[in-house]
């Protein structure tokens, strides 16, 4: 999840007044939801009244999970991208299956950190990260395919080139989220249609903790178990195409 780099203990924003279960959650766990101020919004949406969502490290056992269930969709051939990939950790893990993996960031700070752990393991070969909005790339792909694409980089920003990012965009196979409900809201169309456009098995996507409430993506594209409550029991949810 995205972080700014400057962290104050949780406090009420509102934000959580309109989801209940991330009400819950922030109840039973308030060490794991540290309100960061942004230096800009996360992938284009600023979440309760202008505080991000929270930087939150994937847990070890949550990853270990995870991978018991997905390791066999990390071929050689498998590209997998981290939409708010933070500190990275969920790639670098993803990369010991001998992947190619992306991760997109957009706070510079963590997207850094991302890369020197990289560095520090020896998987700069296996993971690249890009600094970014994925909002903003979204774009870019909507208008390719209407037949107007234009490459394009902000001065001065040190954000990565849109169609260099939209390239891995489009050549992953294996999506992992770890966001908040509210971003996850805004990105649904687009995943719901990738997914419809996409070969039986071929596409997949990993939600840490929430999933999109789209009761067509459930109905069409839920992985087994087939039932989103227990999926929920263990922590993430899987779809696939």
């Amino acid at each position: 999840m995205h972080d700014s780099g400057i962290s104050t203990p949780l406090q009420s924003t509102g934000g959580e007044d309109d989801d209940p279960e991330l009400a819950k959650k922030m109840r039973l766990y308030p060490q794991d939801f540290l309100l960061v101020k942004p230096q800009i919004g996360t992938f284009g949406f600023a979440w309760a009244r202008g505080v991000v969502s929270p930087f939150v490290s994937s847990k070890r056992d949550k990853m270990d999970n995870i991978f018991a269930v997905i390791g066999s969709l990390l071929t050689g051939s498998a590209v997998v991208m981290d939409v708010g990939c933070g500190d990275g950790a969920f790639l670098l893990e993803a990369a010991r299956f001998g992947c190619q993996c992306y991760g997109l960031e957009i706070d510079a700070v963590l997207a850094e950190l991302a890369r020197e752990k990289a560095k520090e393991q020896k998987k700069s070969n296996l993971v690249q990260i890009f600094e970014g909005d994925l909002f903003d790339v979204l774009s870019d792909l909507n208008a390719e395919e209407e037949g107007g694409f234009a490459e394009r980089k902000e001065e001065g920003s040190g954000r990565d080139s849109h169609a260099l990012v939209a390239a891995a965009v489009k050549a992953s196979t294996v999506f992992y989220f770890y966001l908040l409900p509210a971003v996850l809201d805004k990105l649904t169309p687009w995943l719901f249609s990738r997914l419809e456009r996409a070969r039986p098995g071929h596409l997949t996507y990993i939600f840490n903790t929430w999933a999109p409430a789209s009761a067509e993506l459930e109905t069409r594209f839920l992985a087994p178990p087939y039932d989103r409550a227990e999926q929920s029991k263990r922590g993430f949810f899987l779809f696939q195409s």
